[in-house]
C-alpha cells in the first residue's frame, strides 16, 4: 500500500492497484446496479399496485397481502436472504435488491390509483366504452407518475447502499469487480 502521489492521488491498495481508478470504476458498477434495480422494481411494483388499486376486490386483497408480508421485513434482510438462496453475482444482486423494493412502488402506485379511479375523467372513459387496459395506460398511469418518480429517485440511493452493504459483507458481485462496498471492505 502506497500513500498519495502524483500518479496515485488516493494511493494504492495492498495489491498495488490505484484506488482512485477503482473508485471510479466502482461508481459505474454501483450506479448500474442502482438504476437497473430501481427500473425492475418500478415496473413490477407499479404494475401490481395499479392492477390492485384499479380492480379492487379479491385481486387487490391477494396482491396487497403479499405486499404487506414483504413490507413486514426490512429490504436489506430480504436482499440478504435472496442472495443466500440464489448466490452472488451482478445479476443476482440486481434481482435480489429489485425484489426487495417492489413493495415500496406497489404501495405508492396503489394509493394513487385508488384516488384516480374515482375521478370524473375515468368515469367518462368507462362510459365511452374504453377497455380497462386503455384506461390504465392513458388515464391512470400518467397521473400516478409524479409520486412514483419521487419514490424512484429515493430508491436509487437505497439500492446503491444495499449493494454496497452486501459487497461489504462479501455477498456482492465477484471479488474481482470493484464496487464501493468491496473497496470499503478491503480498506478495513
Amino acid at each position: 500500500m502506497s500513500g498519495l502521489s502524483a500518479a496515485h492521488p488516493l494511493g494504492t491498495d495492498d495489491l498495488g492497484r490505484d484506488l482512485f481508478s477503482r473508485i471510479l470504476y466502482g461508481t459505474r458498477v454501483s450506479l448500474f446496479i442502482g438504476f437497473s434495480t430501481v427500473l425492475i422494481a418500478l415496473v413490477i411494483g407499479v404494475t401490481l399496485g395499479i392492477v390492485a388499486g384499479y380492480h379492487g376486490g379479491r385481486l387487490d386483497f391477494v396482491i396487497m397481502r403479499y405486499i404487506d408480508l414483504q413490507w413486514a421485513f426490512p429490504n436489506f434482510i430480504i436482499a440478504v436472504y435472496l442472495v443466500a438462496v440464489f448466490g452472488t453475482g451482478l445479476f443476482n444482486i440486481i434481482a435480489a435488491i429489485a425484489l426487495a423494493f417492489i413493495d415500496d412502488f406497489a404501495r405508492v402506485a396503489r394509493s394513487m390509483t385508488l384516488t384516480i379511479r374515482e375521478t370524473q375523467y375515468v368515469d367518462a372513459a368507462r362510459t365511452l366504452g374504453f377497455s380497462d387496459r386503455r384506461i390504465l395506460f392513458s388515464h391512470v398511469l400518467p397521473n400516478t407518475l409524479p409520486p412514483i418518480i419521487v419514490q424512484a429517485t429515493v430508491s436509487v440511493s437505497y439500492a446503491i447502499l444495499g449493494e454496497a452493504s452486501l459487497s461489504f459483507l462479501g455477498l456482492g458481485v465477484s471479488a474481482n469487480t470493484p464496487t464501493w462496498g468491496l473497496i470499503l471492505s478491503d480498506g478495513r
